[in-house]
């Protein structure tokens, strides 16, 4: 599946802000991207630090810090810092760690 592809399911089941990653930097690519509903497209390669501080001031502004988010078997839980795959093994994050998942 594309991340064109993906953006859309996204969009069909879920309220949450997009922001695609992509080596893909060409105006058409971007603007497909956003036509399929990514809210920011960022072209790699990209600075990591500017990327969570991107996504921090977009889901706050956005008013979407889940403190849960499930997507096929993987369950990641902000508030207690795990990820959890299919209900059962359990991955503890270092709070770095999680601020990379943050969407």
């Amino acid at each position: 599946m594309s991340s064109v592809e993906t953006c859309h399911a996204v969009r069909v089941h879920w309220d949450v802000p997009v922001i695609m990653i992509s080596a893909k930097n060409l105006s058409k690519d971007r603007i497909e991207a956003f036509q399929a509903g990514a809210d920011q497209y960022v072209a790699k390669p990209f600075d990591i630090d500017e990327l969570v501080c991107r996504n921090h001031t977009f889901t706050w502004r956005a008013g979407t810090q889940p403190h849960v988010i499930r997507m096929g078997g993987i369950e990641i839980d902000f508030e207690s810092h795990e990820v959890k795959r299919d209900g059962s093994s359990t991955i503890h994050l270092t709070a770095k760690e999680l601020s990379y998942c943050a969407t």
